[in-house]
């Protein structure tokens, strides 16, 4: 007769998910209290401490609510799931990119993030690169034409693009013409 070998304690029929809810509400509450403690006795500050309560209480408001039961009923179904199936190939592609989905989520959160000064700089590294500006007579997203010169309405369709005028000093003009021109230029009137 062979011995029977039987599944750890909190997997056994034995012990309720109440029961189990219960022990991992308070194990978790206490780890998360001295998490906090040690960053107190660090000096870390009133956002250490205020974090730290936070995840003291998730713990329990879990557990009042009911959530903690479903929570350990979901890992128990999982260890059954896990225990009853064979694993194929299939499924062992499966959770190799469950694993590397997880590591790549980990792996951005360290990676640091653009400042808005970066961005910026990167964004006109790229538009010097591609070239020199080319205008299309229609205005930049989020900018309205200046009062009195209101785009024709087909405008909106036109893409001929508008070559930027020479300065006013190669055409001849003195500083009164080229003013003039540079208003009527940017109302749109050529």
């Amino acid at each position: 007769m062979r011995p029977t070998v039987s599944p750890p304690l909190w997997l056994a029929e034995a012990m309720d998910n109440a029961t189990i809810a219960i022990i991992v509400t308070a194990v978790t509450a206490v780890m998360a209290l001295g998490w906090t403690v040690l960053g107190q006795q660090r000096l870390r500050g009133t956002r250490h401490l205020m974090q730290g309560l936070g995840l003291t209480l998730i713990p329990i408001g879990l557990q009042l609510s009911g959530i903690m039961e479903l929570l350990v009923s979901g890992a128990k179904g999982v260890y059954r799931f896990f225990r009853d199936t064979t694993v194929d190939t299939l499924m062992t592609a499966g959770l190799i990119v469950l694993a590397l989905g997880a590591v790549l989520f980990i792996a951005a959160s360290l990676v640091k993030p653009r400042t808005r000064e970066e961005s910026r700089q990167l964004r006109l590294a790229r538009a010097e690169k591609s070239g020199p500006a080319v205008e299309t007579g229609r205005p930049a997203a989020g900018r309205r034409p200046a009062v009195g010169g209101a785009a024709p309405a087909d405008s909106a369709t036109t893409t001929t693009p508008v070559t930027r005028a020479k300065p006013a000093s190669a055409k001849g003009l003195d500083d009164e013409d080229a003013e003039i021109e540079a208003l009527l230029r940017k109302r749109g009137i050529e």
